[in-house]
């Protein structure tokens, strides 16, 4: 059995990726630096909460912390990790000399004792190495993904593999991002710019339905069905039109993977089908003026 001092060592703190470029002499004098320290937490006693600027990391040296979520359209708690004795957490904020928001919330789940590392002094150590990242490196895609509540139902390997399932693409001014007959295939989440949704009034002009900003998501309701589109009843397209009103850069998500949400979350789904109804009702009524 090992005692929590034994993860108080150069040679366990040298085990964990951020650390392992530094000597011994350096990683003892950041043991013992007097900004750093041992807290316990009671079962269900929060350490952190998400979206608060983070000012430290943490390493388990007894118990188990649960690492979490909260939001959706009931806000409840997803699971993203559990860790144990050994392991570390909150690195992805001491490794930015920006203030970084926390992603996740992390909590006891039973009597936990950790050492307490700070933000400042991990970064005066880690000075001047490169090739040191975080359980999640600093993305700006991962961060806008996980920061709505959408997503909250994605596993830890799905969150840490985002930048392999989706795709960054940059519209000039009045770009289409989609037309109404291209085949529903994809959302989108705008991470910087302007995205309008027009339809055809009767005139054969285009009628704007509405704009999205940074941190809004569009085209999900072209996805709700594998064999109806937005629009279209029986060919699966948008049945929309979506255009860039300024340069603009969006996350391109596979339908796979809003179908995967779908699945977990069915209170997600029925307002979801509850908005499609209402905006299949308003894009008629402006076709028709």
């Amino acid at each position: 059995m090992k005692y929590y001092s034994d993860y108080l060592q150069p040679k366990h703190l040298r085990k964990l990726e951020i650390f392992s470029p530094l000597t011994e002499t350096e990683l003892q004098q950041f043991l013992d630096a007097p900004e750093n320290g041992i807290e316990d937490y009671a079962p269900k006693e929060d350490i952190f909460h998400a979206l608060e600027i983070g000012e430290c990391m943490y390493i388990i040296l007894e118990g188990r912390v649960e690492v979490y979520l909260r939001g959706g359209i009931d806000v409840r708690e997803i699971n993203v990790a559990n860790l144990h004795a050994g392991e570390y957490f909150g690195e992805n904020v001491v490794l930015s000399e920006k203030p970084i928001k926390r992603t996740a919330a992390v909590r006891a789940y039973i009597p936990t004792k950790v050492f307490r590392m700070d933000k400042q002094r991990v970064l005066a150590t880690v000075k001047g190495h490169t090739n040191i990242w975080g359980r999640f490196p600093p993305d700006e895609v991962r961060d806008m993904i996980m920061s709505l509540p959408m997503f909250n139902s994605l596993y830890h390997e799905e969150i840490h593999a985002v930048p392999d399932w989706t795709q960054v693409i940059t519209y000039k001014q009045n770009e289409f991002v989609f037309e109404a007959s291209d085949p529903a295939e994809y959302m989108y989440v705008v991470l910087e710019g302007n995205i309008e949704l027009l339809t055809l009034g009767s005139d054969g002009t285009f009628v704007v339905i509405s704009e999205y900003n940074k941190g809004d998501y569009f085209g999900e309701i072209g996805l709700m069905s594998d064999e109806k589109g937005f629009m279209s009843d029986d060919k699966g397209e948008y049945g929309i039109y979506a255009r860039a009103s300024k340069e603009s850069r969006v996350i391109k998500i596979p339908k796979e993977y809003f179908k995967l949400l779908l699945s977990r979350d069915s209170k997600l789904a029925d307002k979801l089908n509850t908005i499609h109804q209402v905006k299949k009702l308003r894009i008629k009524q402006l076709q028709s003026q």
